[in-house]
């Protein structure tokens, strides 16, 4: 399994390269404005969108403003500069890619970290929101992280979790590195997501099913601690 993991983080870190030839425009900025992405936004940081893979909008319907945000699997930023614009104080994002990090968009609210969001630690009841949006697929240890994210979180703060889910249970590929850089390897469905986070103490707020593709469903989950 360690094996697996430095191979995996390797690998993560090589495909989410700007300078990776065979990174892919999978989004054009139709699709980030039917997400629910606001539509100045997208205008101005259009050249960042196709380094930016998006689940949905992740601020649907929720008080950000006057919040200190935590980012895991920011990318290139594109979340953290909507959360600015939605009134968030601070935003602290971490990502395992350099480029996107040394490269992704800059503010003067935003604060970059390069590392595992895996291997990351924060002080207890730091945060107001914490977001994954796009990053939970590649994650190993599920449990792990939400556990984190429950210490790192306020009391009744809220966990934002938007990634592909399928209905039924899915093992096809996952022993398949690159399936695993896609956020397909690592995959889970949307009950075992909402036990994951039930089990370390949140509340199921809301669940929005997107599209379904193939097996693959996209999902938006919003957690409140208890």
């Amino acid at each position: 399994m360690e094996n697996f993991k430095n191979q995996l983080s390797y690998e993560i870190r090589k495909t989410y390269s700007t300078s990776n030839p065979n990174l892919l425009n999978l989004s054009d900025l139709n699709s980030f404005i039917q997400f629910g992405y606001p539509e100045d936004v997208i205008a101005e940081y259009k050249n960042f969108t196709k380094f930016a893979f998006p689940i949905a909008y992740p601020f649907k319907n929720i008080r950000v403003k006057g919040s200190t945000l935590l980012n895991l699997g920011s990318g290139i930023g594109l979340d953290s500069i909507a959360a600015v614009r939605e009134g968030a104080e601070k935003v602290i994002e971490v990502d395992i890619s350099e480029t996107f990090i040394l490269e992704g968009i800059k503010h003067p609210n935003i604060m970059k970290i390069i590392g595992n969001i895996e291997e990351i630690n924060f002080k207890k009841k730091s945060f107001d929101i914490i977001l994954m949006n796009g990053s939970m697929n590649i994650i190993l240890d599920k449990l792990s992280l939400i556990s984190k994210s429950n210490y790192a979180l306020k009391s009744r703060g809220l966990l934002i979790i938007s990634d592909l889910f399928t209905e039924h249970k899915f093992d096809e590929c996952i022993k398949d590195i690159d399936a695993w850089c896609w956020c397909l390897g690592g995959c889970i469905t949307i009950d075992k997501m909402i036990a994951i986070a039930e089990k370390e103490g949140f509340l199921l707020l809301s669940k929005e099913e997107y599209e379904q593709v193939e097996k693959f469903k996209r999902v938006r989950f919003l957690f409140k601690k208890c």
